[in-house]
């Protein structure tokens, strides 16, 4: 989501290429516990039921991930690592979550999502953007 050219990239080349992969999420468990700290892993879009995944290659060498985290009680935290002192910031917001549905902040410029995937180890989001109608941004973290 942080690179909206990477991402225009990446939906051209969901529209080039095929896969046979509509079946993957097929059965994905959504019930575990969303609280806890998950770490960017991987990013692209879905479109016309094809995705394109690229690896979260922000990660600052030397420091702590990248992550979100999902506080109980409805504080959420976005760390992101900048520089090789381990400087970062905070985008902290609100969330809560109503079924499948994740909303992080609040009024106008509350960011919804759907979760496709969420077991113990992974939780892979989707989401829509007015400017990219058809398409998906696609998100995927690990907890550890």
């Amino acid at each position: 989501m942080k690179n909206a050219k990477l991402l225009l990239g990446l939906f051209a080349a969901a529209a080039i290429f095929s896969s046979c992969s509509g079946d993957d999420d097929a059965g994905s468990s959504t019930s575990a516990p969303l609280e806890g700290k998950w770490f960017y892993s991987k990013s692209g879009i879905a479109a016309s039921g094809q995705e394109v995944l690229l690896d979260y290659d922000e990660h600052q060498s030397g420091c702590s991930k990248d992550y979100v985290e999902f506080v109980a009680g409805g504080v959420f935290n976005d760390v992101d690592y900048y520089t090789s002192e381990c400087a970062f910031t905070n985008d902290a917001s609100t969330w809560t979550r109503s079924g499948n549905t994740i909303t992080i902040g609040t009024g106008a410029n509350a960011e919804i999502a759907t979760i496709v995937v969420l077991d113990n180890s992974t939780l892979k989001i989707t989401s829509t953007d007015e400017e990219m109608p058809g398409a998906q941004f696609v998100s995927v973290y690990t907890r550890q």
